[in-house]
Protein backbone atom coordinates (compact mmCIF):
# COMPACT_ATOMS: atom_id res chain seq x y z
CA UNK A 1 0.00 0.00 0.00
CA UNK A 2 2.89 2.28 0.48
CA UNK A 3 4.10 1.99 -2.72
CA UNK A 4 1.14 2.85 -4.30
CA UNK A 5 0.81 5.98 -2.31
CA UNK A 6 4.38 6.86 -3.46
CA UNK A 7 3.41 6.70 -6.76
CA UNK A 8 0.20 8.78 -6.26
CA UNK A 9 2.95 11.57 -4.67
CA UNK A 10 4.68 11.32 -8.27
CA UNK A 11 2.18 11.83 -10.30
CA UNK A 12 2.68 16.39 -9.10
CA UNK A 13 1.13 18.85 -7.05
CA UNK A 14 -2.59 18.83 -7.81
CA UNK A 15 -4.66 22.06 -7.54
CA UNK A 16 -8.70 21.27 -5.88
CA UNK A 17 -10.86 19.62 -7.50
CA UNK A 18 -7.99 16.94 -8.67
CA UNK A 19 -6.86 19.71 -11.98
CA UNK A 20 -2.86 19.22 -12.62
CA UNK A 21 -0.75 22.14 -12.40
CA UNK A 22 1.17 22.64 -15.85
CA UNK A 23 4.67 23.60 -16.13
CA UNK A 24 4.33 27.00 -17.24
CA UNK A 25 1.99 27.65 -13.85
CA UNK A 26 4.31 26.02 -11.60
CA UNK A 27 7.25 28.19 -13.15
CA UNK A 28 4.93 31.10 -12.89
CA UNK A 29 4.39 30.12 -9.28
CA UNK A 30 8.06 30.05 -8.78
CA UNK A 31 8.80 33.42 -10.83
CA UNK A 32 6.54 34.91 -8.06
CA UNK A 33 7.84 33.31 -4.97
CA UNK A 34 11.58 34.12 -5.68
CA UNK A 35 10.09 37.96 -6.14
CA UNK A 36 8.71 37.84 -2.83
CA UNK A 37 11.92 36.09 -1.43
CA UNK A 38 14.12 38.99 -2.50
CA UNK A 39 11.84 41.63 -1.18
CA UNK A 40 11.65 39.58 2.30
CA UNK A 41 15.61 39.01 1.93
CA UNK A 42 15.86 43.01 1.31
CA UNK A 43 13.40 43.82 4.50
CA UNK A 44 15.75 41.56 6.73
CA UNK A 45 19.36 43.17 5.40
CA UNK A 46 17.75 46.15 6.67
CA UNK A 47 16.55 45.12 10.09
CA UNK A 48 19.77 43.54 10.68
CA UNK A 49 21.85 46.85 9.70
CA UNK A 50 19.32 48.51 12.32
CA UNK A 51 20.01 45.71 14.84
CA UNK A 52 23.54 45.83 14.10
CA UNK A 53 23.30 49.89 14.80
CA UNK A 54 21.72 50.13 17.95
CA UNK A 55 24.26 47.38 19.39
CA UNK A 56 27.56 49.58 18.13
CA UNK A 57 27.07 50.97 21.83
CA UNK A 58 26.01 48.09 23.80
CA UNK A 59 27.05 48.48 27.54
CA UNK A 60 27.30 44.60 27.82
CA UNK A 61 24.37 45.16 31.03
CA UNK A 62 20.98 44.17 31.21
CA UNK A 63 18.47 46.81 32.24
CA UNK A 64 18.94 46.71 35.92
CA UNK A 65 22.69 46.95 35.53
CA UNK A 66 23.64 43.25 35.87
CA UNK A 67 27.13 42.26 33.91
CA UNK A 68 25.34 40.72 30.68
CA UNK A 69 28.56 38.73 30.10
CA UNK A 70 29.32 35.06 30.38
CA UNK A 71 31.58 32.81 29.39
CA UNK A 72 35.33 31.78 31.22
CA UNK A 73 38.84 32.82 29.44
CA UNK A 74 36.60 34.48 27.04
CA UNK A 75 33.75 36.93 27.75
CA UNK A 76 31.18 37.07 25.25
CA UNK A 77 27.99 39.65 25.57
CA UNK A 78 24.63 38.06 25.33
CA UNK A 79 23.12 41.05 23.51
CA UNK A 80 25.70 41.82 21.04
CA UNK A 81 27.68 38.51 20.89
CA UNK A 82 30.85 41.00 20.92
CA UNK A 83 34.09 39.27 23.05
CA UNK A 84 34.81 41.47 25.84
CA UNK A 85 38.25 41.77 27.54
CA UNK A 86 38.35 41.54 31.10
CA UNK A 87 39.55 43.90 33.09
CA UNK A 88 42.43 42.11 34.53
CA UNK A 89 42.96 40.11 31.52
CA UNK A 90 46.86 40.83 29.74
CA UNK A 91 46.66 40.93 26.22
CA UNK A 92 51.00 39.63 25.96
CA UNK A 93 52.86 37.76 28.40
Amino acid sequence: MSIRRARLSRAGPQLEEGSIVTQDERLAKRDALRSDIVKLEESIRALLEQEEELLRDCSHTYAGGKSALVGGRVRVCVHCGRSVQGKDEKLWG
